[in-house]
């Protein structure tokens, strides 16, 4: 599962490489359904291979991770 698993980390650092956030210029109903699998699977796995070479990844769950909205709902 870990495979499959890195395997949508990288599409998910491809397509960050086109904005900031999944939605678009902002972030929207993308990035508030992606954030919290990915916290889930972190907690569950760890986050080592989840960030190896996806800067742009990381810079997006770092942004995403202090919004109120996010903490409110049980994020890390």
């Amino acid at each position: 599962q870990l495979a499959d698993a890195n395997r949508f980390f990288d599409w998910l650092e491809l397509m960050l490489q086109q904005s900031d956030w999944f939605s678009g210029r902002t972030a929207g109903a993308a990035d508030f359904f992606i954030a919290p699998m990915i916290d889930y699977h972190i907690a569950e796995a760890g986050s080592d291979h989840v960030w190896l070479d996806r800067p742009q990844l990381e810079a997006w769950f770092d942004a995403i991770r202090v919004r109120p909205s996010f903490v409110a709902t049980g994020g890390n």
